[in-house]
């Protein structure tokens, strides 16, 4: 843990900070307007294909060449049922939702014609509700117990990726993400109704995995 966070730290060291740089990235000499989807999320609502969702469904950039400005947006809801007959007589009904936003700087670098190299830093928000309904019917009684637990998490990453330029309007990219949030968690469980909260610090790397398809405006 403590190598992560020392790791993007010095990443935020590295980046471009001196004043020619910070006047490149609000030149609007150069500008377009990026969408990007991932494209794994969107697969699975049709076939399904055992990836897990990631964390943001969309992305926007605002592209001034070499530099760019992004944000990310994504979700997650899922339901879960679950019956066990005799002797027990229970159900299990389960919810939980999740929403993620980021913004971020971004640089790039061409390896080739088609392909170029891109890093940059994050800053990260995310909230998340899980809720599960328990009942039981126990020799004919009746019973009915609730859990829930949310959470919000905020923190900083780092991006590095690559990106395949197919032409002028549309590229495809993928792309590694280095993340650090401080989380505040509060919940239940099915056998107290008193309230525990929690708090830490959590880093998550991902690696990659999908590809995002960009449109450039």
């Amino acid at each position: 843990m403590k190598r992560l966070i020392t790791g993007i730290i010095l990443f935020y060291c590295t980046l471009p900070v001196n004043g020619q740089d910070t006047t490149d990235i609000v030149d609007t000499s150069r500008v377009y307007h990026i969408i990007g989807m991932n494209t794994v999320n969107f697969i699975n609502q049709i076939i399904y294909t055992g990836y897990q969702p990631f964390r943001y469904l969309l992305n926007y950039r605002i592209d001034f060449g070499q530099k760019a400005i992004r944000f990310g947006l994504g979700g997650d809801f899922r339901r879960y049922h679950r019956s066990q007959f005799p002797p027990f007589q229970e159900v299990n009904r389960s919810y939980s939702y999740s929403l993620t936003g980021r913004f971020g700087f971004e640089w790039k670098k061409e390896i080739t014609g088609r392909w170029e190299f891109f890093y940059g830093p994050d800053q990260i928000i995310e909230w998340g509700k899980e809720k599960t309904i328990r009942k039981e019917n126990i020799s004919g009684i009746e019973t009915e117990r609730i859990s829930f637990y949310k959470e919000i998490n905020i923190g900083v990453g780092a991006t590095i990726g690559i990106n395949f330029v197919i032409n002028k309007r549309i590229f495809i990219g993928t792309e590694t993400n280095i993340i650090v949030t401080y989380f505040i968690g509060e919940g239940n469980s099915f056998f107290s109704t008193q309230t525990t909260q929690d708090t830490g610090v959590s880093s998550q790397i991902i690696y990659p995995g999908l590809i995002w398809l960009y449109v450039k405006l």
